[in-house]
């Protein structure tokens, strides 16, 4: 997880470059930060706040609103239901 863009930097998380929508990001965070950081300098604004979670079986994650998040399923077998409503 990654906390919302601060003071709408969206040039820290890359966020609608190349022709993406504005609320996505092209940076593979399993890259590795030395491939990340050479293709993406910006990202090192941000890439210490980020927060690493595992969820286990009956757990619920929440993600706030605006929170950037990478998910990397580890089982074979997994749900994710994703609700955006205002």
């Amino acid at each position: 997880l990654y906390p919302p863009m601060l003071e709408n930097k969206n040039e820290d998380y890359y966020a609608g470059v190349n022709g993406q929508q504005y609320n996505t990001c092209p940076i593979d965070v399993e890259k590795g930060t030395e491939k990340v950081y050479k293709q993406y300098p910006l990202f090192k604004n941000v890439a210490r706040k980020g927060q690493i979670g595992i969820v286990n079986p009956g757990d619920l994650l929440f993600v706030p609103s605006k929170w950037w998040h990478f998910v990397r399923s580890i089982d074979h077998f997994n749900i994710s239901v994703n609700v955006w409503w205002r």
